[in-house]
């Protein structure tokens, strides 16, 4: 897990690649520590933001306390 309790928003930024899959059997997160890179399966459909929203979810789980926009 990823410790954002010193971190400074305003001057140090995290950036993550993300591909997503969506209307997916299974929900899951796999995370490529080399390149920062993520794969997530979503089991909701890409329509009305809502596999968007999931995935906000899911990082936000990854990071606790942290901003993710």
């Amino acid at each position: 897990m990823y410790d954002c309790t010193d971190y400074d928003s305003k001057q140090n930024n995290m950036y993550l690649k993300i591909k997503v899959i969506v209307d997916a059997k299974a929900q899951k997160v796999e995370k490529n520590e080399d390149n920062n890179s993520w794969r997530i399966c979503v089991k909701v459909p890409a329509e009305n933001n809502a596999a968007n929203n999931k995935v906000l979810e899911l990082i936000r789980d990854e990071y606790p306390g942290c901003s993710v926009r």
